[in-house]
């Protein structure tokens, strides 16, 4: 189980300008070996008529040890709490996953 301390459910604008990370509970769908590592996950929208909606997303997984532990400690269909980075800045808007803990 990951040591990962839970932060507060708010999000919150990176330093840096064009960085925007924020946290969210998902559940795992895939883990694909590919380089780099890249994470599926799905989570649950509520729309503004109170239907509800799953919403697939992917990030990237560039750090080694980070790899090595999603490895470790996650398997399909966890929920897992994840931190993502957008760089909105960028021209193909990557998403990262910078961190994670399971929930």
């Amino acid at each position: 189980m990951s040591n990962t301390t839970l932060p507060s459910d708010t999000d919150s604008a990176s330093a840096t300008p064009g960085l925007y990370s924020r946290w969210l509970d998902v559940t795992i769908s895939h883990i694909v070996d590919s380089d780099p590592v890249r994470i599926t996950f799905y989570f649950e929208m509520i729309l503004n008529n109170g239907a509800r909606k799953q919403v697939s997303k992917s990030a990237a997984v560039t750090g080694v040890a980070l790899q090595e532990r999603l490895r470790r400690d996650a398997k399909l269909h966890d929920p897992v709490r994840v931190c993502l980075e957008t760089d909105w800045d960028a021209d193909n808007i990557p998403t990262v996953l910078k961190d994670f803990c399971l929930r």
